[in-house]
């Protein structure tokens, strides 16, 4: 019995310092607001895209309409084979001459290829990149670019979030999504950044191209967090995340439980190229964490002293989650989603185990292209 309250201590204890040390990263972090003052420079805003068709139009919509002089930035849409209305609807849109479209070559196809092209293309030293579905504020552009001149910076990522919703399926996505880019963004606040996201990403162009010419990835999506990790290796202090409420990323809510489990299936299928320890330790944590709880929670329909023990780590968990979140959620005014915070709780621990697994063994699809991880 003393060894299995050792062991359950341990786990708690570690995750305890895991949660406190994201929470000491957010607060680090200032709040990142743009002045009249900053320099403006001039850059290129890269966009891949495929099957898009129902998402794009409201993103063009939000490029045109950037508080960003327009003289000073370019926009690549970049086409990778779409076989709805996409390339159509960029090519109509009212204000295309401030676009330029290109087409990925026959030989050529997946985000990454799109990602290249398009900077290569690019006329600026400084490339922002985003998501065919997503939806930009007036001041993403202008936010990006003044911290960027605001201090020495190689790799910059903001937030992503979901729009709102009062629906229970979309505030669960919420909630979770909402979790996973604000503990991203405390851990790149004590000098450990593991994670980001290609739909709200800023970086020294040249720097893309030489991580793209050297590393070869073999996973079907973006570069987004192998860039990151290759960045922090030659450059650990000058990647930074923008805290700030005027900028973050909206992205569409998966349509079904199905397209939910696909996405993060496809998410965690590249874990396992993953070479960053800190990132390897946060994944581990998390896991066994999950795992336990989940095991402990089996086994009390058999034992009282796994059920004691399944409350311990669940309670303790729940305590750190929670702090953590309703500090994030404040700051981002989405407060409400704490509503569904014990229900999401009882379901994560699940959720992790499954997927956590399924991403090294399960098949997934992605833009209508079927893939599967190659077991190393």
């Amino acid at each position: 019995m003393i060894p299995f309250w050792i062991f359950i201590s341990i786990i708690c204890l570690i995750y305890l310092f895991l949660i406190f040390s994201i929470l000491i990263g957010w607060f680090r972090i200032k709040e990142f607001r743009g002045t009249d003052k900053q320099p403006v420079l001039f850059l290129s805003v890269v966009i891949p895209v495929r099957n898009e068709e129902a998402n794009i139009h409201n993103l063009l919509n939000d490029l045109v309409s950037q508080e960003y002089p327009k003289e000073k930035f370019e926009v690549l849409i970049v086409d990778d084979h779409s076989d709805d209305d996409t390339y159509k609807l960029i090519k109509n849109f009212k204000s295309v001459h401030q676009i330029r479209i290109l087409q990925l070559p026959d030989e050529k196809s997946g985000k990454r290829a799109a990602l290249i092209e398009g900077i290569t293309e690019a006329k600026s030293d400084l490339v922002l990149i985003t998501d065919g579905d997503c939806r930009l504020k007036k001041s993403w552009i202008s936010d990006m670019a003044g911290y960027y001149s605001s201090r020495s910076s190689k790799l910059i990522f903001g937030a992503v979030l979901h729009p709102a919703s009062k629906k229970i399926g979309d505030m669960i996505q919420n909630l979770e999504f909402l979790s996973l880019v604000t503990s991203s963004a405390g851990l790149a606040g004590v000098n450990r950044p593991i994670l980001c996201n290609a739909a709200n990403m800023g970086f020294e162009r040249k720097l893309y191209l030489q991580f793209a010419n050297h590393v070869q990835t073999l996973t079907v999506s973006g570069d987004d967090v192998f860039f990151l990790h290759w960045v922090k290796q030659r450059y650990p202090d000058e990647i930074h995340f923008l805290k700030s409420r005027s900028s973050f990323v909206e992205t569409s809510y998966s349509k079904s439980a199905t397209d939910f489990f696909n996405q993060r299936v496809r998410w965690t299928s590249k874990s396992r190229y993953y070479r960053d320890p800190s990132l390897i330790i946060t994944a581990i944590v998390v896991f066994v964490t999950s795992f336990l709880l989940m095991v402990l929670l089996v086994g009390a329909i058999f034992s009282k002293l796994l059920l004691q023990g399944f409350m311990i780590v669940f309670m303790v968990k729940c305590v750190a989650n929670f702090i953590f979140l309703y500090t994030t959620t404040s700051f981002y005014k989405t407060r409400y989603l704490l509503r569904i915070f014990i229900p999401v709780e009882l379901l994560y621990f699940f959720y992790i185990t499954i997927t956590g697994i399924g991403g090294n063994l399960f098949a997934f699809t992605w833009k209508g292209r079927k893939s599967k991880p190659v077991l190393l």
